[in-house]
């Protein structure tokens, strides 16, 4: 479960709320190709507002449609068996689960892919985003964002910066100027991996102290400041 272990891991960052959708596509299911991500929470008048989202034609951040509106939307496309509904869509290409506090479904998890996936991509797809999941139920409710707490996520991402040691862009290895350079030039993880020549795990891990040694919590962050500082 690496790629779990990633993503707790840049969760501690604490990033912004509405990077994470993004982060899940380019970076954790990016070897399955996905074309977008939408997280939602289930608010306590059974409407659905989108929190985090990252694709084409997606709800922007904030949008809130009715809890009749989502219903009918999943009762169109997911595939209905009984009384459980999806998780896969009709097609093949979008696969819903639920965000869960305390048992209780408190939001969703929606990915879709350009392409219709075969029974086994889908059980892996399955399990891995489960976990991906599991990690946010926790994640969210921590931050009390389920319940629409004032958690101000400048405030939370400030505080973590600034209990960590300060940035020194000068202890960047030439491989790691060669990843930032890349990230500047919005490259994935793969392309950069394959272009490198090496595994996308030890890209990750490299990607991780280009971030803690630039001071930021994102490749969106650490290519501003590699510009800033004229480092790519």
């Amino acid at each position: 479960m690496l790629e779990l272990e990633k993503f707790v891991g840049w969760l501690s960052f604490h990033p912004p709320v509405d990077y994470i959708a993004r982060s899940i596509v380019t970076e954790y299911l990016v070897q399955y190709q996905p074309s977008m991500c939408q997280i939602s929470r289930l608010r306590t008048n059974d409407s659905v507002q989108v929190l985090s989202s990252f694709g084409p034609e997606v709800q922007e951040q904030g949008h809130v449609s009715s809890g009749k509106e989502w219903r009918v939307w999943c009762q169109e496309n997911l595939i209905t068996s009984g009384h459980e509904v999806g998780p896969w869509s009709k097609d093949s290409t979008q696969l819903v689960l639920p965000l869960r506090d305390r048992g209780a479904i408190q939001g969703f998890i929606h990915i879709g892919f350009a392409q219709p996936l075969n029974a086994t991509v889908q059980a892996e797809l399955v399990s891995k985003t489960t976990a991906l999941a599991a990690a946010l139920d926790l994640y969210f409710s921590l931050l009390s964002v389920f319940k629409g707490a004032t958690v101000k996520q400048k405030d939370v991402r400030e505080e973590n910066l600034s209990a960590q040691d300060p940035s020194d862009p000068s202890a960047l290895t030439p491989r790691q100027m060669k990843i930032l350079t890349a990230m500047v030039e919005a490259k994935t993880n793969h392309e950069i991996a394959e272009e490198l020549g090496f595994s996308i795990s030890t890209g990750r891990q490299e990607t991780m102290k280009i971030y803690k040694a630039l001071g930021v919590m994102d490749r969106r962050a650490a290519a501003q400041k590699a510009m800033e500082l004229n480092l790519a």
